[in-house]
């Protein structure tokens, strides 16, 4: 039976490439396992998932007014976007329905380790509460005397955090090396942090504010638990056709100058 299954399975690799080559499919095994129906089935998907919108399965709803009307009410002029939300349309539109109009999360699945947005949210965290409490006993960033001072305090907030997931196995302490800890190849990610900013000096823009929340309207129940200052007006984007749109959201960090010029950070994982 395994073998049976192994031969199936190459057979029906091997019937791809023939595809990929356009090659006739008459004496390929694979038709034994997989209907040449099933087959253009699978073809004509990926074609619709990549194509232009002229499928049954693309969500143009234009024709129906009662859905439009739904949709244009909740999306109406006074809702702020994030621009988490902007991004995950422009990537995929079916997961901005999922997730900012039927209001759904992903299912919960049990990880040995954090997933890409989660380790951003640690990293982000981390960085933040860092530098909030740096602030409270240095009146600038770090300069090149103070690198093992800060490194020892970053570390010693990021460890709090990461205890805080309680897991443990190799995985886990494979992903918390990396993040923690200096390997032979590079310095781990927050002694680079510590020598960036270390380089730029104490003599550049002061780190003032963390996690800068505005906008007072977030689209969702959710981002709405992470609202920002009440008194804070979302920003409005006009595109050059004069339509526009209200951007709500959180910046990274905020650093300013005695001049009042001002810097803003966005950190990438």
């Amino acid at each position: 039976e395994r073998e049976l299954i192994h031969s199936a399975l190459r057979s029906q690799k091997n019937a791809g490439r023939d595809i990929a080559a356009r090659m006739s499919l008459n004496n390929n095994p694979a038709l034994n396992y997989v209907s040449p129906v099933s087959v253009a089935n699978r073809i004509n998907a990926e074609i619709m998932r990549t194509g232009g919108y002229r499928s049954a399965y693309d969500g143009i709803l234009s024709d129906d007014k009662d859905i439009c009307a739904v949709i244009a009410d909740k999306f109406n002029d006074d809702y702020a976007f994030s621009p988490t939300s902007l991004e995950h349309y422009a990537g995929c539109p079916f997961a901005f329905l999922l997730e900012h109009v039927y209001n759904l999360d992903e299912p919960v699945q049990e990880s040995l380790t954090l997933s890409s947005p989660e380790t951003g949210n640690l990293i982000h965290e981390s960085l933040a509460e860092f530098y909030s409490e740096w602030m409270k006993t240095h009146k600038t960033a770090i300069n090149v005397s103070e690198k093992e001072e800060a490194l020892a305090l970053l570390m010693k907030i990021a460890e709090s955090k990461i205890e805080g997931y309680r897991k443990s196995g190799p995985a886990w302490d494979a992903m918390t090396s990396r993040i923690l800890k200096d390997s032979k190849y590079s310095a781990g990610i927050f002694r680079r942090f510590i020598e960036q900013e270390a380089a730029y000096g104490a003599c550049g823009p002061v780190p003032y504010g963390f996690e800068v929340g505005f906008g007072k309207n977030f689209g969702t129940e959710t981002d709405d638990n992470f609202a920002a200052d009440k008194n804070e007006s979302a920003v409005r984007v006009k595109s050059d056709d004069g339509d526009g749109l209200l951007i709500s959201g959180f910046i990274d960090r905020v650093d300013v100058t005695d001049g009042g010029d001002f810097a803003v950070i966005d950190y990438k994982t």
